[in-house]
């Protein structure tokens, strides 16, 4: 019994580091979201990204 739950623990763990690599790796547009989270609108985003267009078109 305690050899099935603790298998399962370790199951657990390794799926999700590899889950999380997988999005990682193959779905860049969901990684970096808590850095958009901040602004509450899309106006707010637009208007920082406009501040400095040429520092943003060449990064």
């Amino acid at each position: 019994m305690v050899v099935c739950f603790v298998t399962t623990i370790v199951l657990l763990i390794t799926l999700s580091i590899t889950f999380n690599a997988f999005i990682t790796l193959f779905l860049p547009e969901y990684t970096n979201k808590e850095e958009l989270i901040k602004y509450s609108t899309n106006e707010q985003y637009l208007k920082l990204k406009s501040y400095d267009k040429d520092f943003y078109m060449n990064n």
